[in-house]
């Protein structure tokens, strides 16, 4: 049976955060535990090291955590890590005979 932990694509988003975060060249929310650059690294590296680890639906909180705070700051935008991330998890869903879910979005 496959272990489809291994074939999790959180880690391939946790590289482009990581690269961005280290780039940011200010953090308005460097004091805040939670919410500073500095935390938002943590948690990326520790997504890619506990990732095999961890459930899924906790690094999918984690990642989704991670991209709100990115958005809220302005170092990613929403639909682009959209049609970014949607191949990503596409291949995974593939590789895991996963169906893929359907795209929702607003009509407002």
């Amino acid at each position: 049976m496959q272990n489809i932990k291994t074939t999790l694509p959180h880690s391939l988003l946790m590289d482009r955060y990581i690269l961005i975060l280290e780039a940011a060249k200010e953090d308005p929310l460097r004091d805040h535990q939670r919410l500073s650059n500095k935390n938002l690294l943590w948690m990326c590296k520790e997504i890619q090291k506990m990732e095999k680890e961890w459930p899924g639906d906790k690094t999918g909180r984690w990642c989704g955590f991670i991209q709100g705070v990115m958005a809220m700051k302005n170092l990613i935008y929403v639909d682009e890590e959209r049609e970014l991330s949607r191949p990503v998890f596409h291949k995974y869903y593939k590789d895991t005979k996963t169906n893929i879910p359907e795209t929702l979005s607003r009509d407002n």
